[in-house]
């Protein structure tokens, strides 16, 4: 609950006035051979339900046990749906956003990606 009070600006009780816009979006990215990997959603909802996880809990991923947690499960599912895959490397990247004074003097969005590990499949 903590984390979507937090997402949702609850704690602070003025929920419906200033959304908790993070400044940092943390994602995982599987790759083969350098090209993405699609990660399972079969529908807009799933998909969606997806990449809000990593909005949602994007400031936990920088705990290794949890990151390592979440990249073994996401791992094992990928393998499974896409058995001609026999190696991925993971990667860990972040956006950093700007604000609104930075966005006014043309300040970029910051984009760092660190791989982090190389999975094979057995």
């Amino acid at each position: 609950m903590r984390n979507y009070a937090y997402y949702t600006g609850i704690e602070r009780g003025y929920e419906y006035y200033s959304p908790n816009a993070a400044d940092k979006k943390t994602e995982i990215l599987f790759k083969h051979n350098n090209i993405p990997i699609v990660l399972p959603g079969k529908t807009f909802e799933s998909s969606f339900k997806i990449k809000s996880i990593f909005t949602i809990l994007g400031s936990q991923l920088e705990n290794e046990g949890f990151r390592n947690r979440v990249i073994q499960s996401m791992a094992v599912r990928l393998f499974t749906l896409h058995p001609q895959i026999n190696e991925m490397n993971v990667t860990i990247e972040k956006r950093y956003f700007p604000s609104l004074a930075e966005i006014k003097q043309d300040k970029p969005i910051k984009i760092e990606e660190t791989t982090v590990y190389n999975i094979k499949k057995n």
